[in-house]
């Protein structure tokens, strides 16, 4: 019976760890090539600070960063359903950082808040073959410390946000020295502006793994030589009013992203779920 259960134990985390290495979205620095880093910040925006995108946080789980994520909830975190999808429902698993611009901490100082993750729930109709509804909603384990400068809530859209030419800001991550294992990714911006279904569709034919739908929302970088990759998976894009309107949604590889449009779930979409989820 005790080797039984020994047996069944490593097999459980045996299928934990291929499950974390298949989904993780960013590799451990010390295994990755200078490259290979260097690629994120050749396509990404600018670092930015977290007191102008308050809202934004990153899932971890053991130093590992999984994807981005948004406040938008005392208790509340939205990111993709991708993210969690075939990994164990297990209380506690995974960690929120947020309150900082430094998601990847190798220090022994904590630099923002840490909160563990109490629940998730993936949306109902979401579909990893399609890539549609891909949107999960965290319950923390307890209230995020909100206060007046690096933790704040963003707003759900109105029915006037995210129209075809409005501009907005993308979230992701910059890495300060590719060269270098020890140092943190920290956030970063990047300026889009919302384009059509139809232009997004032509512009992305040669690289989309997913059928465009209008549950999804496109918008294209201000600077044609930048873009968003696999590591921005989960990150906003947020109006200067701060309002959510989308949530980095297609997993493509950095070289092939400079100047393409980046595919976001489409927020608006989805408020009715989100709210009742939230109460």
């Amino acid at each position: 019976m005790c080797c039984a259960k020994s047996i069944l134990s490593i097999c459980y985390i045996f299928i934990v760890y291929l499950a974390l290495n298949h989904l993780v979205v960013i590799p451990n620095l010390a295994s990755s090539s200078p490259s290979s880093l260097s690629d994120i910040n050749n396509v990404h925006g600018q670092p930015a600070s977290i007191s102008k995108y308050p809202w934004t946080v990153s899932i971890e789980f053991e130093n590992q960063i999984l994807a981005g994520g948004t406040i938008v909830g005392k208790q509340h975190v939205l990111t993709n359903a991708r993210v969690f999808h075939d990994l164990p429902k297990k209380k506690n698993f995974y960690v929120v950082h947020m309150g900082t611009d430094q998601f990847y901490n190798h220090s022994l100082e904590e630099v923002g808040a840490m909160i563990t993750i109490d629940e998730f729930k993936l949306h109902p109709d979401y579909n990893p073959e399609t890539g549609a509804n891909d949107l999960a909603i965290v319950k923390l384990a307890k209230p995020v410390p909100v206060n007046r400068h690096t933790i704040a809530l963003a707003q759900l859209p109105n029915g006037k946000d995210g129209q075809v030419g409005d501009r907005a800001v993308a979230n992701g991550l910059y890495l300060p020295d590719p060269q270098r294992s020890d140092i943190n990714f920290v956030l970063a911006s990047l300026p889009m502006t919302i384009i059509d279904q139809q232009t997004c569709r032509t512009k992305t034919k040669d690289d989309n793994p997913y059928k465009l739908t209008e549950q999804m929302l496109c918008a294209v970088p201000q600077n044609a030589r930048k873009g968003l990759c696999e590591h921005d998976i989960g990150f906003p894009l947020t109006t200067s009013t701060g309002h959510l309107i989308g949530l980095n949604s297609w997993y493509r590889t950095c070289d092939h992203t400079v100047g393409k449009p980046a595919v976001f779930t489409r927020i608006a979409n989805y408020t009715d779920w989100i709210k009742q989820n939230l109460n």
